[in-house]
């Protein structure tokens, strides 16, 4: 890592902690939406639903860290303002997340009157296209703090 004040090294371990916490429930996630639904509709639903509580949860914090006043993305423009455009991506993908996610919360949540296969393929699919998103995500976000710090965040955990 290049030299860093303190203050900066403490916020890059916060990111490295959130980054491992939301890898662990995007996990979560995909175990809930994998596991076999027919004839157990309801509690697979209620497993997504709470997979889903946990990324929406887990999310919210990441935005903070990153968005906030005293967040990383203001740690990376005043150390690399040509990085501008990559903090501006994402944050567009704060809010596509978001909306995705919130959308697939509200397919889990709001449930027809018969829960059937359709259901479930329609639930699947939505939690699928937010896991794609914040592997995406977390990929630029890597390659964001590399960029400006020099130093890897983690791909793993």
């Amino acid at each position: 890592m290049t030299d860093v004040d303190p203050e900066v090294h403490q916020l890059l371990d916060a990111v490295r902690q959130r980054r491992a916490d939301l890898y662990d429930d995007l996990a979560t996630l995909e175990r809930a939406i994998a596991a076999p639904a027919p004839g157990r509709e309801a509690a697979w639903g209620n497993g997504v639903a709470a997979a889903l509580g946990l990324v929406r949860a887990e999310l919210a914090a990441h935005i903070e860290l990153n968005e906030g006043p005293d967040g990383l993305h203001r740690e990376v423009l005043e150390e690399s303002p040509r990085l501008h455009h990559a903090v501006d991506r994402l944050v567009e993908d704060h809010h596509r997340i978001a909306e995705v996610l919130e959308h697939a919360t509200s397919l889990v949540t709001t449930r027809p009157a018969e829960l059937d296969e359709g259901w479930v393929g329609a639930v699947r699919e939505s939690c699928t296209t937010v896991l794609g998103l914040l592997a995406r995500h977390r990929q630029r976000g890597a390659d964001l703090v590399y960029e400006a710090f020099g130093t890897d965040v983690g791909g793993e955990t």
